[in-house]
């Protein structure tokens, strides 16, 4: 969904020698993070529904906590 603003703000930000290689970077990184992701999904589910939701509150409480530290 945010894509376009993702290259968008690429090319602002890395020299036009460099885009080839920032694109790919981006790229490689996305797929790792999204195959890592469904991964960890998977393991999480496989203790149960009950687990499942009870770790995906925690893991919004942590990134809510670290989000207000990093305000403050």
């Amino acid at each position: 969904l945010d894509w376009p603003a993702r290259a968008g703000a690429l090319r602002r930000l890395v020299d036009e020698d460099d885009l080839l290689t920032a694109n790919a970077l981006t790229g490689a990184m996305w797929s790792s993070m999204y195959a890592f992701g469904m991964a960890l999904g998977g393991l999480v589910a496989s203790f149960g529904v009950t687990f499942a939701l009870v770790f995906d509150a925690a893991s919004f409480a942590f990134a809510a906590g670290l989000r207000r530290r990093r305000c403050t």
